[in-house]
């Protein structure tokens, strides 16, 4: 699956999230693990935590994504069809940079 996981043991605050084993600790994803310490609450089953950038075993803060409602097939969908289009956009404004400045020197070379 290529996601991290982390022993806790038993009493850790974030223990309820954890795959238990018989003798009372057990591991958790660590995404879900760093979300739970950033809103100092253990996650429910239903909320779902999404790797930004699609690379499982990022992760920094920075790279996941909190969907408390757990609403995260859609939403990312939404999301990665605008990245699509704004990395669309930044390379049609760079070549349409490229073509005015083709432009401006065949101007140039005509006067």
């Amino acid at each position: 699956e290529g996601y991290v996981y982390i022993y806790l043991p038993p009493g850790d605050p974030f223990i309820s999230m954890a795959k238990r084993k018989p003798r009372g600790g057990g591991h958790v994803a660590e995404h879900r693990l760093v979300i739970a310490r950033a809103i100092g609450q253990p996650l429910r089953p239903t909320e779902r935590v999404h790797h930004k950038y699609g690379i499982k075993d990022d992760n920094r803060l920075e790279n996941l994504r909190f969907y408390p409602w757990g609403g995260h097939k859609s939403s990312t969908h939404y999301e990665d069809r605008i990245q699509d289009l704004e990395r669309r956009v930044t390379l049609l404004e760079a070549e349409n940079a490229c073509l005015v400045t083709q432009l401006k020197d065949g101007d140039k070379d005509h006067a």
